[in-house]
This record gives C-alpha cells, sequence and structure tokens, in this order.
C-alpha cells in the first residue's frame, strides 16, 4: 500500500469537499500533484465524489459532464481530449426558477446540449451504437463552480470534479433525428440581452462526439454510463461569469428555452 500517495488523495479530497460545505475557497490542488498528473487528479475527484455521496443521507448519481470539449481550450490547458465529471441529485434545478445565489461558489454559466441515456453502454461503441443507447436530448445550462476561485490548471478543475455545480434542463426534451446537433444555433441572454452564442460544432465537432468520447472512455475503466442518467455534453459557447439578480434564458435550434433566475437574496 502507497501510504503517503493515499494521504495526498485524501488531504486534497478533503480540502475540496470542506470548501464546498463552507463556500470557502481552497489551495489550487496543483500545490500537491503538479498541472499535469491527471490519473492522480481523477482519483481526487473520485474521493472527494465518495464524500458528495454520503450527502443529505444518500445524494444519488443522476449523471455525467464532459468539460474542455472546444479543441481551442484542450489547447489552452495542454490536453488533447476532454476530462469528465460526475452530477449528483442535489446539482438539478427546476426549469425556469429563482434560486438564491448563495447557493453557488464563484459562478459561471455554460449552455450546452444534454442526452439522457436509454440503455447503458458497458463497452466501447461505435456512433450507431451510441445512436441506439440514447432516449432524448435537450437544452441545459450549467452553472460551474470552482473551489478555487479559478485559480486552476487542468489538475485542479479535474480534481474538483469539474466544477460540477448546479443544473437546469429544459422541457422540450426531443429524439435524436429531430435535431441537428452539429449546426444548431444558441443563445444565451441575461435580462433579454444576448451575451453569448455558439452552435453544436463547437462541442468537439458534434456533441454525439463528445457523448461517444466519454462513453468509450468510461466502459474502458470500468465505470459505465447507465440507463437513465443525464449527460451534459460540453459547453456551445465560452463560459461566463454571472452576478447575483440574473435571468438567463437559452435557446438551442431545435431543442427550444431553459432558464435559471439568480435571486440577490
Amino acid at each position: 500500500m502507497n501510504t503517503n500517495k493515499d494521504n495526498l488523495i485524501q488531504t486534497a479530497s478533503d480540502a475540496l469537499f470542506r470548501a464546498y460545505q463552507e463556500h470557502s475557497v481552497c489551495e489550487p490542488i496543483r500545490n500537491l500533484i503538479g498541472d499535469t498528473d491527471l490519473q492522480k487528479a481523477y482519483e481526487i475527484q473520485s474521493s472527494l465524489n465518495t464524500s458528495m455521496a454520503k450527502l443529505n443521507n444518500g445524494n444519488a448519481v443522476i449523471g455525467r459532464k464532459i468539460g474542455v470539449t472546444a479543441f481551442a481550450g484542450q489547447k489552452s490547458f495542454g490536453i488533447s481530449e476532454p476530462v469528465f465529471g460526475t452530477l449528483f441529485q442535489n446539482m438539478e434545478l427546476d426549469n425556469n426558477v429563482e434560486v438564491g445565489f448563495e447557493e453557488f461558489y464563484s459562478p459561471k454559466v455554460e449552455v450546452e446540449i444534454a442526452f439522457i441515456m436509454k440503455k447503458s453502454i458497458t463497452s466501447p461503441v461505435s456512433t450507431a451504437q451510441l445512436v441506439q443507447a440514447i432516449d432524448y436530448v435537450a437544452p441545459a445550462i450549467e452553472i460551474v463552480g470552482s473551489r478555487m476561485n479559478w485559480d486552476v490548471k487542468i489538475t485542479d478543475m479535474v480534481a474538483d470534479n469539474m466544477g460540477a455545480s448546479h443544473f437546469v434542463l429544459g422541457h422540450n426534451f426531443k429524439r435524436l433525428d429531430k435535431v441537428d446537433l452539429i449546426n444548431c444555433q444558441m443563445q444565451l441572454c441575461n435580462k433579454k440581452e444576448k451575451i453569448a452564442e455558439g452552435i453544436g460544432s463547437i462541442c468537439l465537432g458534434s456533441p454525439l462526439n463528445s457523448l461517444r468520447w466519454l462513453a468509450n472512455r468510461l466502459a474502458i475503466i470500468g465505470n459505465p454510463l447507465s440507463a437513465g442518467e443525464t449527460i451534459i455534453s460540453g459547453s456551445l459557447a465560452p463560459m461566463l461569469p454571472i452576478q447575483a439578480g440574473s435571468h438567463l434564458e437559452a435557446h438551442i435550434e431545435g431543442l427550444g428555452e431553459v432558464k435559471i433566475s439568480l435571486s440577490k437574496e
């Protein structure tokens, strides 16, 4: 047993979990593991998620998130593929509701296409096989947070469960063949003023490419996607900081709207 390594993983995950509970800032995790060791970063993420799963007498895993799906973002982080995190039950918010700003920490917003899985994927799949495993697609807003106040490298992000904080699904679920995932246009507005726009192809060429990457990666490491899980596949535009009083409304062509408001109280 590598006791020193185990202690390092636990120390890092404890610091992140404490910051999560206290809405405080912790030191960058790269100070412990460096800024290139993704294996250790994922081990810290796994340990953190074990603690997250115990919240509220049982905080179920309901999906996954994929990050750094834009090629420019991968280049800036010095990686050649996306990264992933886990979505828990307490992260999902209702569409078109107002939430107190104090629920978030260093929040930024992303607009994504979400996939709801119909079948589990336990071994690597082709694109055709993947399509058969998808139940619906839906528009999503993700609120991303950073327990290191965005003083981050890629190992910090991965260890911090890819900044998973909260997400909202729109109510307009569609079958896959009803949406042009590559060419669909996205607009994000705050108080009716457009603050971002994008297109499906920004996400690894297609959100379906992003999902296939995740499905195959997780199948290989023995942590496969399960039927019923929600996968948010990667941002369709660069993430933006948000403030108390924001009223966010995103529209994805072919999928409709998804909304959330952040109150000042």
